[in-house]
């Protein structure tokens, strides 16, 4: 499943991005997405696979105000490592995932993720809140959205030349995902 995942080559408009990188959702999911199992339509979704053993990986988390957000890392028996997000009073900044051997230098004021050998999936999400009024939903919607592609992932070596967005990649012109993937 992650090959499939991965082996794209720009991060799509569903949940599927080259190695160390993630693929963001404009919309709420549908039941015609299969790729997850009972997922929350209060949510969108950004996720991807990361491999810390070369280089660490690392994440700007905007700032998101009171909304809802969480990073989930899973290894290949889905464990989940310890929360980072809203609920577990995380902070907007940098957090750096790193493997077991990393020993080198992080960038200035970043939090430090340790974990295990081996390729982690990465599961980014963004709550939205529903409203009376179908247009204040909306509204809601595209901001979530908009904080959601406020979280970057990128390995090291792409930060460290100075080529870490305020944004990540604009997913209305990423290409559709083949249908084995939606």
């Amino acid at each position: 499943f992650e090959k499939l995942m991965t082996q794209v080559p720009k991060p799509l408009t569903r949940p599927a991005a080259p190695l160390n990188q993630v693929g963001y959702r404009r919309s709420l999911v549908t039941p015609d997405l299969l790729f997850i199992v009972r997922p929350n339509n209060d949510t969108i979704y950004g996720a991807g696979y990361i491999d810390p053993s070369a280089e660490p990986v690392i994440i700007k988390v905007p700032e998101a105000g009171k909304r809802f957000w969480s990073i989930q890392l899973a290894d290949v028996w889905t464990n989940i490592t310890p929360g980072v997000g809203s609920r577990s009073g995380s902070k907007p900044g940098l957090y750096a995932i790193v493997g077991p051997k990393w020993t080198d230098k992080l960038p200035e004021g970043a939090t430090e993720l340790r974990l295990g050998a081996g390729h982690y999936q990465i599961v980014l999400r963004v709550g939205y809140s529903s409203f009376a009024s179908q247009a204040e939903t909306d509204a809601d919607l595209k901001k979530a959205v908009e904080t959601l592609h406020g979280f970057v992932v990128m390995p090291l070596s792409k930060f460290s030349s100075g080529s870490m967005p305020d944004r990540a990649p604009d997913s209305k012109d990423a290409p559709q995902p083949p249908t084995s993937l939606r």
